[in-house]
Formats: C-alpha cells, structure tokens, sequence
C-alpha cells in the first residue's frame, strides 16, 4: 500500500489530463519524469492531486456501490443490467486513480461485451464510449506514448481525449444504474 500511496500522478491518468494539457501548451512548471517505473507528471499541486485522487477515487467507487446497493432489487429483476452496474464500478475506479495504465482497460473487456448488446440506450452508448477509449487507448500506446511524454501536443490530445470519453463513459453507466427504480425501503 505505501508503495502505491507514495507515486505521483501519472502521465496517462485522467487527474493528470490537465497536466498534461498544459505541458503541451508550454506552462511553465510542468514536465514529466519518470518513477516508480511510469512517467509522471510534475507540475504546481500535482503532489495534491495525486493525493486527493485516492480520496476522489474512495468516494466515487463508494458512492457507486451504494447505487448499486440501492438498486439491487432492479438489477436482480433485469440482470442484463448486472454488467453496466459492474462497468460503472471499474470505471469509477479507472477515472478517479492517480494511475491509469492501458492494460486497466482491460477490465472492462468482459462487461463492454455484455453492455453493447443489453437493452437500453444509455448502457449501449456506455459500452460505444468504453470502447472507443479502449480504441484511443490502442492508438496512444505504444504509438504515440514517448511522444506524449515529451508533451507533443497531437499525442497529448489524444490521451485528453480518452480521458474524457472515460469519465463520459463512467458517468452513464452511472446514469443508468440511477434511473434504474429505487429499491423499496431503500432509505431506511
């Protein structure tokens, strides 16, 4: 654990995103370096980004599992919704973590499956999303990644642009566990 706690933001990470966006418009103050076999950003409060996105990351996949929780009733009546409950959990995780390396895609390989065929709109968009970043994911690494790390900005907007589709991604698998009905006596 003190070993995880102890890294920086890395490069890929979507806390870093606009870390790295600023590298590549030239801030000053802002560079990558490598540690704790990654690359990582170095910027003003990159140390405090990189420790709160632990604590963003705790509540995030915290509060998701509590939605969960409170619909578990629905998700048992239509379990073609099960996968887009469990995406919204690795997805939480994923977008809130000071690191975000390529293979943790691959943990969405299983449920992105199941997502893209269930019922439903929202969850078919969550798995287009969620493999549209896995898509940018394939192009950034090993493609472009030392050229993002030297802060080009065509490999950086690339990355930005995963990350971005990756929270929109989280936020409606989210989304459709909550429209999901609400178990009764769920408040109490």
């Amino acid at each position: 654990m003190t070993y995880h706690a102890q890294r920086p933001l890395q490069i890929e990470s979507v806390p870093g995103t606009p870390y790295l966006i600023a590298g590549a418009a030239g801030a000053w103050g802002v560079g990558t370096g490598t540690s704790f076999g990654s690359q990582s950003l170095a910027g003003p409060g990159s140390e405090l980004v990189g420790r709160a996105s632990v604590w963003v990351g705790l509540l995030l996949v915290a509060g998701v599992y509590v939605l969960v929780w409170r619909r578990r009733a629905s998700l048992r009546a239509a379990p073609e919704r099960i996968p887009v409950a469990a995406l919204a959990c690795v997805l939480a995780f994923t977008v809130a973590n000071k690191v975000l390396s390529p293979q943790f895609l691959c943990w969405t390989f299983p449920l992105v499956a199941l997502v893209v065929v269930g019922r439903g709109a929202l969850q078919r968009i969550t798995g287009i999303l969620t493999l549209v970043a896995i898509a940018l994911t394939q192009v950034e690494f090993p493609y472009l990644y030392w050229r993002m790390v030297d802060l080009e900005p065509g490999p950086v907007a690339v990355v930005a642009a995963r990350n971005t589709v990756l929270v929109s991604a989280a936020a409606l698998a989210a989304v459709t566990v909550w429209r999901l009905p609400q178990d009764a006596g769920a408040d109490g």
